[in-house]
């Protein structure tokens, strides 16, 4: 019974942690190529190709500094562009 109740309180604790960030981050979270592709259900060669490259999509954030490091950008952002972009050639 012990065991359980200790359990439980981790679960809850661990919810309460990933709430806490959801609420402190939102979608200002970071994405990566991989995740816009599944956003747009598009290949990853497409988004990389056809739609990053194109004028006015958000600049992409490097974290780590290096110019040929990984690319992130701003789920906010990509979501505004997307909005914006809606059937645009």
């Amino acid at each position: 019974m012990n065991n359980e109740i200790a359990v439980l309180a981790e679960s809850i604790h661990a919810l309460a942690r990933q709430m806490t960030a959801e609420r402190r981050f939102g979608k200002s979270r970071l994405i990566s190529i991989e995740e816009i592709s599944e956003l747009m259900q598009m290949s990853r060669a497409s988004v990389v190709k056809s739609v990053i490259t194109r004028p006015g999509f958000p600049q992409d954030v490097r974290p780590t500094g290096n110019k040929n490091g990984d690319r992130r950008w701003f789920l906010d952002e990509v979501e505004a562009w997307l909005r914006q972009n809606r059937g645009a050639a």
